[in-house]
């Protein structure tokens, strides 16, 4: 019976001892001899990210300086991870210094020499970096790039640097504090992560009705467009809100003389509707507002008291007993408060409900 088992992993139970980690279908017997089929093209994605790996590190080093010291890495076939120590994160031009660093040396193709046997106190001396955390033994294996540093590394790498064909980093972030993480990929990935990012330029280009290279000057011309008509949109809003602070002010009830402004005003969010009350607490001499906005199926309130009010009539009380009304809560300052609603429905209810809890409030009862 034919037995087929995949190679999951490797690890080293003992020291001299390489053990794989597979899954199988069938049962495999002590003593039976299996013959190892090598995936050929995962290997040798598997290399040039491997190799890459070095050669990003050495390019670390030489642009950000020697303190970059490796904390852990992720070597797989369709992509590469270098964990490294810095003080904070890199600039763009850090990072395209970078990439193309690697990419240069890499593009001149120099073999990848490997020694074995090499006393370890020997390797040190001619230069190689040792790992944060791994334990070596009085002989080890350094794989060296001519003129781009050296390590101590048993694993699998390129004959000779060309095989890379290219690299290209995706990402950099933080991951721990003074950890920094960079992503990339080389080869086909690379490849296929710069064809990736070409169509959604392309795309984007299409939408817009522009060439790619004409993008950058096309996105300027829509954001100083989007920026006239901001400040376009801030100019009505200003007249609205006037409007409706006149027409608010008109239907002003007295309540034991004190001015009572309600208003709905649908078409603005808990920040329009804090400035138009501002826009008629300023027209107040002894007043109390609140306001309410129904928008995407739930309530905005805000109340407002001006400041000889502030020791009878609470605007946090009186906003939570209204926004109540609307199925919701809040509370605040007793100058100004904001709540909440989920009831639209409510709206009119609650803003009739204002004038006699002000009342009450007026009276002796300002108790929420």
């Amino acid at each position: 019976q034919e037995v087929i088992a995949n190679v999951e992993d490797t690890y080293s139970p003992v020291s001299g001892l390489i053990a794989h980690r597979i899954t199988s279908r069938a049962p495999i017997r002590v003593g039976e001899r299996l013959t190892a089929i090598v995936d050929a093209e995962k290997r040798r994605a598997t290399m040039r990210n491997h190799t890459g790996t070095h050669l990003l590190h050495e390019a670390l080093r030489r642009v950000l300086g020697d303190h970059v010291r490796q904390e852990g890495s992720l070597v797989a076939a369709d992509r590469l991870r270098f964990d490294f120590r810095h003080f904070g994160p890199m600039t763009a031009t850090e990072l395209r210094r970078v990439e193309e660093m690697v990419n240069r040396h890499l593009w001149r193709n120099v073999p990848v020499l490997i020694e074995e046997g090499v006393p370890y106190d020997e390797a040190l001396a001619r230069g190689a970096k040792a790992f944060f955390a791994d334990k070596y033994a009085d002989r080890v294996r350094l794989v060296a790039i001519p003129d781009f540093g050296a390590e101590l590394c048993g694993g699998t790498h390129c004959a000779a640097i060309g095989e890379i064909g290219l690299f290209k980093i995706a990402a950099e972030a933080g991951v721990a504090a003074g950890i920094r993480r960079v992503e990339a990929y080389t080869g086909p990935g690379a490849y296929r992560y710069l064809r990736t990012e070409e169509d959604a330029l392309q795309e984007s280009a299409e939408r817009l009705k522009a060439k790619p290279l004409d993008l950058p000057a096309k996105v300027d011309r829509l954001a100083e467009t989007t920026r006239q008509l901001e400040r376009e949109v801030q100019r009505l809003r200003a007249r609205v809100a006037g409007g409706l602070a006149e027409e608010a002010l008109s239907r002003a009830q007295a309540v034991d003389g004190v001015r009572v402004v309600t208003a709905r005003a649908d078409d603005l969010d808990p920040r329009g509707l804090r400035e138009l009350g501002d826009r008629i607490r300023a027209q107040l001499t002894r007043g109390v507002i609140v306001l309410g906005a129904a928008g995407e199926g739930r309530v905005a309130w805000v109340a407002m008291v001006t400041p000889d009010r502030k020791g009878t009539v609470h605007a946090g009380h009186l906003v939570r007993e209204v926004a109540r009304l609307t199925g919701g809560d809040g509370g605040g300052r007793p100058d100004l408060a904001e709540a909440g609603g989920k009831d639209p429905g409510q709206i009119e209810t609650a803003l009739r409900a204002v004038e006699g809890i002000v009342r009450r409030m007026l009276r002796g009862s300002n108790s929420p």
